[in-house]
């Protein structure tokens, strides 16, 4: 680095210097367990600093941008905030609009973009995320020769893209991005680094098949991937715990569909171990956590013993209160709100109702229409006001109860699979609600939902438990709904 000896000069070698610190930052947090916010903070300012001091005709320029754009997605994986992983949009479209021509630099730059359209798209369920992200993966495969690498790694990017197909409902856009993410698997090394998360993502694109078709060759081929992943990952790796957080919740899935207990205790095992190895007080840390409570709460339903579901609410509390806004956050505020009414039918301590109710409005709270889970934390509130109002016959609590499954019902199509069971447990409220008050009105509106509304192709016995959604992200909703 040359000695600057004009004002042009000084202001290059001052953006130099800033623009290595920042990286220097940046690098420090993406080597650490334990990243603080101070650091990235760091890094974001002294690069935003250095592009300020740079003409846009300096080739440099678009390097420093694109590291911005790495900075900002880390503070969004560490603080959960839509503006930043916004701002790494916007500093990845800055980079593009001045990046030399090489196709190597844009083809990352685009493939980049559409990664962080589907984390936007994650965060806020808007389905123009996947239309951009398409178009920037789209460009990204244009730029990509026949055989090169960076082609394997465009692809995945694209198939984990089209995971988030449930926003068309289309599910050939799910088969499509199995059948691209099945080939970069077969085409990748087996000695290769990029192989474990590949089939770490091919495992999560299984895993969403069978929850929406309950086909369980797709979820013994996402426990097979997933085995596969954690097994070509040294027990030292950094991204361990994404591993056995995804097995911990395929194990889940398979005890729901067998009722095995090895599996659920498999699942209890693994989720424990990811919560060890994940970085602390990052949202990886979280997620591991609300799939341990979660499976927790599925031991205490299957055994009894009250010391999981104490152990339950333990870890989802301690995740909620180290999660941001968000989805994340309402499906573990949900859980936290199932696993308190199950403490509540056991011990009777209306504390646990009342942290039920919160928690399940909190879930509401933070969640969009559009969002698939809003109808079942709808129906689950349903349920603790139902539950309380035949403990302390308060009016308020049925009238809510009855309001929650309404929203719910207008909110779910009329071929959906959960319908004729929201359908049930509303003509269910409005029965409770005859036999305490006594108002005709409320008899005829029970007797008056069509029976052929109420019929389903799933057994009696479970038509008010939701099908469970399963994956690395997203845990299952299930219908406590306390008699």
């Amino acid at each position: 680095m040359s000695i600057p000896t004009s004002a042009d000069d000084s202001a290059a070698f001052r953006a130099d210097i800033l623009a290595y610190i920042g990286k220097s930052a940046r690098s420090i947090v993406s080597d650490s367990r334990t990243p603080t916010t101070k650091t990235i903070n760091t890094s974001i300012s002294c690069l935003e600093q250095a592009i300020a001091l740079i003409p846009d005709t300096d080739p440099v320029k678009a390097e420093h941008w694109h590291d911005l754009a790495k900075a900002y997605r880390e503070r969004f994986e560490m603080l959960g905030q839509e503006e930043d992983i916004t701002k790494a949009i916007t500093a990845l479209r800055k980079a593009l609009e001045i990046a030399p021509s090489g196709k190597s630099k844009n083809i990352t730059l685009f493939n980049d973009l559409t990664n962080a359209y589907r984390l936007r798209f994650e965060h806020n369920n808007c389905g123009e995320e996947i239309r951009n992200g398409l178009l920037a993966s789209d460009e990204a495969l244009l730029l990509c020769p026949p055989s090169d690498e960076q082609l394997l790694t465009v692809l995945t990017s694209r198939g984990n893209l089209l995971r988030a197909f449930e926003h068309s409902g289309n599910m050939k856009d799910l088969d499509t991005g199995i059948s691209v993410l099945e080939d970069v698997v077969q085409r990748t090394p087996l000695d290769s680094d990029d192989l474990p998360h590949r089939l770490h993502n091919l495992s999560n694109l299984y895993s969403t098949r069978f929850e929406h078709l309950n086909n369980r060759q797709s979820l013994k081929n996402a426990i097979s991937a997933s085995e596969r992943a954690l097994d070509k990952t040294p027990s030292t790796s950094s991204i361990r715990f994404l591993f056995l957080q995804s097995l911990s919740a395929f194990h889940l899935a398979r005890f729901e569909q067998d009722s095995d207990a090895a599996d659920l205790e498999n699942s209890i095992l693994l989720a424990d171990q990811a919560v060890q190895l994940s970085p602390q007080g990052r949202p990886e840390q979280m997620y591991s956590l609300t799939s341990l409570g979660y499976s927790l709460l599925r031991h205490f339903e299957y055994s009894g013993n009250l010391v999981d579901i104490d152990n339950s609410i333990s870890a989802l509390k301690r995740a909620d209160s180290l999660l941001a806004q968000g989805r994340s956050k309402a499906m573990c505020v949900n859980s936290l709100g199932q696993a308190s009414l199950l403490r509540f039918a056991r011990l009777s301590n209306f504390a646990d109702l009342d942290t039920s109710i919160s928690s399940f409005q909190a879930a509401i709270s933070l969640t969009p229409d559009t969002d698939v889970a809003k109808p079942a934390y709808l129906n689950n509130l349903s349920g603790a006001f139902q539950t309380r109002f035949t403990r302390l016959w308060r009016k308020a609590d049925i009238d809510n109860s009855i309001s929650s499954l309404d929203q719910a019902i207008h909110l779910l199509a009329d071929d959906h699979p959960f319908k004729p069971g929201f359908l049930s447990n509303l003509g269910d409220s409005y029965l409770k609600r005859y036999n305490r008050l006594r108002g005709i009105e409320d008899l005829n509106l029970s007797v008056g939902i069509e029976p052929s509304s109420w019929y389903s192709d799933i057994p009696p016995s479970k038509s008010r438990l939701p099908t469970p959604r399963v994956h690395s992200r997203l845990f299952p909703l299930m219908d406590n709904y306390l008699e």
